[in-house]
């Protein structure tokens, strides 16, 4: 966990902001050649290839289940569903302040460096 400086003895130093941006500039362009290697490995069948392993990105359907519980188990369907929250309509609907205050912190704050 981290600790928070108060925002009064907040300090950036300029030599870290600059290390930063090299790294971050280094990070992209090793980024784009890893994805231009894995756009080759795409195109393969589904499978193992030594120690690369080729595997479709699968997403459970909510929609294809719904179809197929009622075509063919109508009787799981209340098992299987829930009513939740809508973040989106909630965010629409609540006032600002209320929204922000059902907002709750988690994880390492995030930084960004432009």
């Amino acid at each position: 966990m981290t600790t928070t400086i108060p925002q009064a003895d907040w300090k950036v130093d300029p030599a870290d902001v600059s290390r930063y941006r090299e790294l971050a500039a280094m990070a992209e362009q090793i980024t784009a050649e890893m994805e231009a290697i894995k756009a080759k490995w795409r195109v393969l069948a589904p499978g193992k290839y030594g120690p690369v392993s080729v595997t479709p990105q699968k997403r459970f359907s909510s929609e294809l289940a719904l179809d197929w519980v009622t075509a063919n188990a109508p009787q799981l369907l209340p098992a299987i569903q829930e009513t939740v929250i809508s973040r989106a309509k909630a965010k629409e609907i609540l006032p600002p302040a209320v929204y922000a205050s059902l907002s709750v912190a988690y994880g390492e704050p995030r930084v960004s460096v432009k």
